[in-house]
Order: C-alpha cells, then structure tokens, then sequence
C-alpha cells in the first residue's frame, strides 16, 4: 500500500495514524491505526480501510519503522505482514515516530537504527 500523506495524533489516552493517498478526500484510499490506553483491549489495534477486509481489532506481534515504511507483523491474521509505505517531510515523520512509539511501545523497531 502506498499514501501521499501521514497524519499522527492523539487525544487524551486514544492514539491514531492515518494514511491517505489524497489528505481529506474521504472517497481516496486509507489505512488506520488506532489504540487506546482507557480500558483493556488485551493489547490489540483498531485497523480500519477502505479495503474492508483490513478492518477489525488485531495484534500487532512488531512494528518496525524506517524514513517511507511502516511494517505491521500480525501472525495471527492471514496477511501476516503488511506494509504501508509514505511520504513525509521530516516534522511529519518525527510526529508519526513520537505516536508511534507510544502506541506499540517496546514492539516498535526502527528499521534504520536496527539495520
């Protein structure tokens, strides 16, 4: 999967990125990562597209992050690996790492740090 713009933000102990290919056009393609820290969830995501096959609650096994990509591997579901690559500039991607590692905490992996 492949977006034009990244979008991280948080409110309060709920977390979310959202990709789209087209920033505010609700008929263009996206893919969203949600977690919140309000009430146990057994440490799934809320993943959701316009491909409605991706959505549900998940678990994340690792996240690893590099500078265009972010790699989700969940075993437990028959994709086992997907990765969302974007586009960013440096102020966006420093947002999207600084939610990002509050969301998946100590199963995010930086690709680049790591390599």
């Amino acid at each position: 999967m492949r977006f034009n713009s990244v979008a991280a933000s948080e409110a309060g102990d709920y977390f979310q990125v959202l990709f789209e290919e087209e920033e505010d056009n609700l008929e263009a393609g996206y893919f969203l990562v949600q977690c919140q820290f309000e009430f146990p969830d057994n440490g799934e995501f809320y993943i959701e597209s316009n491909d409605t096959g991706l959505c549900g609650h998940f678990e994340v096994k690792t996240a690893t992050l590099s500078r265009q990509c972010l790699r989700l591997e969940m075993p437990s579901t028959k994709w086992k690996i997907i990765q969302v690559h974007f586009a960013t500039d440096q102020a966006g991607y420093e947002e999207l790492e600084r939610v990002l590692c509050t969301m998946f905490e100590d199963k995010l992996r930086h690709a680049h740090r790591d390599a």
